[in-house]
């Protein structure tokens, strides 16, 4: 345990509401009832959504107001400034930009501790964008001397990494963690819901949540709701998540072309995602990469089972009481929805109740912030032996 209050500088590319973002969201609010440390949060972008609710909270949250894709010299050098004045003891980054530039001058203004921070688990899928390849590759050179650790929520992110040159023996898995508080069963969310979509009690609902994003494919969705369409009429389908509202004409064009136009609902981007969370029946993944996606424990914390692809830490987080198919193979989701669909009450009220006790006795918000103190910990100490053993 640490004996004085120490500094801790969060660095983390945006505060939208993505996974990663909300995980740190997480990891500050417990360091925050920590009376071990002293906390401030940096976005390389602009504050975001969450940057405001960071700050609403009473967390010290900054903003560099970079343009994604465009490295800004005022920027780098207000971060500078920022590390300069706080003088942190830990510099913790997220997310492959921020470990970049946040890796980089934080060693510039001489901390010690840097613990970067990796979310994602296709380190080069042919979704992502060819400047996060390149940050990536500069990544993999700098782990050998940048970080002090690297903490990964995915076992299998820490494999895929090190197949492409990232320092594997600097690896530490810290696993999501849930609010159970927060997600958790609902029926007066559930009709709640069903009242806002013109949708009846006895209504079966299957929801899609995340951006729309290629990595995501939401396209993938579409094709597996078109074919659970086709075994229940009595069965609608949501999409929540930035860019999955009416004003996506190209989405609107796929609805349309797979003929869901009366079954599919769109709600966009959302701030109170446990009350949709809490009136799905079952929750669809479709991505084609993740690293250890977010919106399956907060499914199943939701009581909400899951069908997955196999990708990153999915098939793990489900366990024994989810369904995992290949990735980019709907047909096979879509069946394994349906099998699920079919569960008599008792039977899926009874699946229910095992998907949140998953979560509750294997990902929970306490077990994830230990973890984060257990690396700062770490990372503080080993770099101040380093340091010490310099200045004798």
């Amino acid at each position: 345990m640490l004996t004085q209050r120490k500094k801790v500088l969060f660095v983390i590319t945006t505060l939208d509401a993505g996974g990663a973002e909300m995980s740190l969201c997480k990891v500050v609010s417990g360091f925050k009832n920590n009376n071990q440390y002293a906390i401030k949060v940096v976005s390389l972008t602009d504050i975001g959504p969450l940057g405001q609710d960071l700050k609403m909270s009473g967390v010290d949250v900054d903003s560099l107001n970079m343009v994604p894709g465009r490295l800004s010299l005022p920027a780098v050098l207000k971060l500078w400034w920022i590390m300069i004045r706080y003088k942190p003891d830990v510099v913790s980054t997220w997310l492959y930009h921020a470990d970049f530039l946040g890796g980089i001058v934080a060693r510039m203004c001489g901390v010690r501790a840097v613990v970067w921070g990796v979310r994602s688990s296709d380190v080069y899928s042919d979704k992502t964008k060819k400047l996060t390849h390149g940050i990536i590759k500069l990544c993999s050179y700098l782990s050998s001397f940048i970080p002090t650790r690297i903490v990964s929520c995915s076992i299998f992110a820490v494999e895929t990494h090190a197949a492409v040159g990232y320092k594997k023996i600097k690896f530490m898995v810290v696993p999501n963690g849930f609010d159970l508080i927060k997600y958790q069963p609902s029926a007066e969310m559930f009709r709640a819901v069903r009242e806002e979509l013109g949708l009846s009690e006895t209504c079966r609902l299957v929801g899609f949540v995340g951006r729309n994003h290629p990595i995501k494919n939401p396209e993938g969705f579409l094709a597996v709701a078109s074919y659970i369409a086709e075994y229940d009429e009595n069965i609608h389908f949501l999409m929540v998540g930035k860019g999955n509202d009416t004003e996506n004409m190209d989405l609107i064009a796929l609805i349309q072309q797979y003929q869901l136009s009366n079954r599919i609902h769109l709600v966009g981007l959302q701030r109170d995602i446990p009350r949709y969370m809490a009136a799905l029946d079952i929750l669809v993944l479709t991505s084609w990469s993740e690293g250890f996606p977010t919106v399956i424990g907060e499914a199943m914390s939701s009581g909400v089972p899951c069908v997955v692809t196999d990708v990153g830490d999915a098939a793990y987080i489900v366990g024994e009481h989810g369904r995992v198919s290949v990735a980019g193979d709907m047909n096979g989701l879509a069946m394994q929805a349906v099998e699920l669909l079919k569960m008599n009450t008792d039977e899926f009220a009874l699946l229910r109740q095992l998907v949140r006790r998953r979560i509750a006795e294997n990902f929970s918000l306490d077990n994830m912030v230990q973890g984060f103190e257990t690396v700062f910990n770490e990372a503080y100490e080993q770099r101040k032996s380093i340091f010490d053993r310099m200045e004798k």
